[in-house]
């Protein structure tokens, strides 16, 4: 993969739904699957992602350094195609989980929830610098019961399953 704002090839750490995730030194890039053409759609998009990012910052002081979004093109194969990436500090996953790790995890739980965040809980989501104990995955957390990225799997789910729904008029 080669990625128009970036010097050498990064290397592929994560891979999910939505977003691949990238390392490349100490930084982290996160690409958004493109899902838009338009790039005034994609201008507004990465508008909120940035404006989300900054927020969240502001709020919670367990998240790794944000250094801000860009719009670039990527080249996958032969095809360029542009996407939406944000930076920020690479943080490596949790080796193990002792006592006091788990003491940790617990603890940004509660201080999220202090704030009305709710997080996605999963293990590879924390990571440590240091010290400290981060939540890595911005995108898994959110204001409601469920994490954005879980409401965003379960409205494609039911968009997919209204797709295949056939509806017959009685008579």
């Amino acid at each position: 993969m080669r990625i128009s704002c970036i010097r050498g090839r990064p290397k592929l750490i994560g891979k999910g739904l939505y977003r691949r995730v990238f390392k490349v030194r100490n930084l982290v890039l996160k690409i958004q699957k493109g899902r838009s053409k338009g790039i005034r759609e994609l201008q507004r998009r990465a508008a909120a992602i940035d404006s989300h990012q900054r927020k969240i910052r502001r709020e919670l002081t367990f998240l790794p350094a944000y250094y801000g979004t860009v719009l670039a093109e990527v080249r996958d194969g032969s095809s360029p195609s542009r996407v939406i990436i944000t930076f920020h500090e690479y943080v490596g996953p949790l080796p193990i989980y002792s006592i006091g790790t788990l003491r940790a995890i617990f603890g940004l739980i509660g201080k999220a929830s202090e704030k009305g965040y709710v997080l996605d809980i999963k293990p590879s989501n924390f990571g440590r610098k240091g010290k400290r104990v981060l939540y890595l995955d911005e995108y898994g957390i959110g204001k409601g019961p469920l994490p954005p990225d879980l409401l965003e799997d379960l409205n494609k789910l039911v968009k997919f399953a209204l797709g295949k729904l056939t509806i017959k008029r009685a008579g």
